[in-house]
């Protein structure tokens, strides 16, 4: 006869398979508007494990060679050896045994009413949920992994912490005051910044910053004399920057998109504070993708279903000797940007 838990585990809509195919979908059509994958290219095939050097810009130059002589090796230089694992992205809620008796009891042992009915909603819509919030810790870290050039590990020790990658603490400005301040000019510090990034080699078409930010430049740019009380729309700010510098293309992306911590409060992504150049290209670095092993077990028992797998996956595995029921979601992915991309600011604007 079957169990409570097999009716849960293999109903219409309900076995893991479907619940995955429900998931990739959901994180494919990124109800929350997330921005990471914009500036982080999603690289598929990654792993979890990583040993590679940082990558730094370096660039070195070509030098002669006497007639009848060999080329002469260039010079290299490395930045820091990262040899780290990173963690799985996992969430889980469980049915539990008690809560199986009471079906048994209230539906007189037709759990399958139940299943496909409301027990089947409370998991597709956790599920869901576990899903978007999977998705709003990548955003999170990619935003970390820019603004400050840092990562979330497991390192060498078996210890989790946050490390840094490494880059030059030049590409990670703070200003001396304050762009909000009034003995400040936001527009002019702007330029100045975008010049100094250029200089540094990565090459700008634009800034990802917050409104406020954003506000703070147009309030401080050069008015026209036509309209000296009215601060420039984002259009003529934008034709002013690309004059000045001499730039073929230039924009703004603002971004207040906001999530909320464990204790309910709303946290911003994108710190107020924070002005980050988008490079040309505009991928700052990759968004990797791992394999996940459930999501290959799945892919092979049910190749109809076209399950991606290095996306989400979800699965259930039996607690307390089949007694319970947890349901998981899994996505083995992370951030990883790349030196020469990486050009910020704080601002001080609060």
């Amino acid at each position: 006869m079957p169990t409570p838990l097999h009716w849960v585990t293999t109903a219409k809509g309900l076995t893991a398979a479907e619940l995955t195919v429900r998931a990739q979908a959901l994180a494919q059509a990124n109800p929350d508007r997330l921005t990471f994958e914009t500036f982080f290219r999603r690289t598929p095939g990654a792993s979890m494990k990583v040993k590679e050097l940082s990558q730094v810009d370096f660039r070195p130059i070509a030098n002669h060679r006497a007639w009848g002589t060999r080329g002469v090796d260039l010079p290299e230089y490395f930045g820091s050896l990262l040899e780290a694992s990173f963690l799985p992205i996992a969430n889980h809620f469980e049915i539990g045994e008690e809560e199986m008796q009471d079906l048994y009891e209230l539906y007189n042992g037709n759990v399958e009413v139940y299943v496909q009915g409301t027990l089947g909603q409370q998991i597709s819509t956790k599920v869901d949920n576990y899903v978007k919030a999977a998705k709003r810790l990548q955003q999170k870290q990619a935003v970390e992994a820019w603004l400050y050039g840092r990562i979330y590990v497991r390192n060498q020790r078996k210890q989790e912490a946050t490390i840094t990658l490494g880059f030059d603490a030049n590409r990670f400005e703070t200003a001396v005051t304050a762009w909000s301040d009034a003995g400040v000019n936001a527009y002019e510090e702007m330029v100045a910044f975008v010049r100094r990034s250029i200089l540094a080699g990565t090459n700008a078409v634009g800034l990802k910053l917050s409104t406020k930010a954003l506000g703070h430049i147009q309030a401080d740019a050069p008015r026209s004399i036509l309209n000296p009380n009215e601060q420039p729309g984002v259009d003529t700010l934008i034709d002013m920057v690309k004059s000045r510098l001499g730039l073929g293309r230039f924009g703004f992306v603002t971004d207040d998109t906001f999530y909320h911590a464990e204790d309910g409060t709303q946290v911003r992504y994108w710190p107020e504070s924070h002005v980050a150049v988008i490079p040309d290209g505009i991928y700052v670095g990759e968004s990797r993708y791992a394999t996940i092993v459930r999501a290959r077990q799945l892919a092979a028992q049910v190749p109809e279903a076209k399950i991606t797998q290095d996306d989400v996956a979800v699965f259930y595995e039996g607690e307390n000797g089949g007694k319970n029921l947890s349901v998981e979601t899994q996505l083995n992915a992370y951030a990883w940007p790349i030196e020469r991309n990486v050009f910020v600011v704080n601002t001080g604007i609060s």
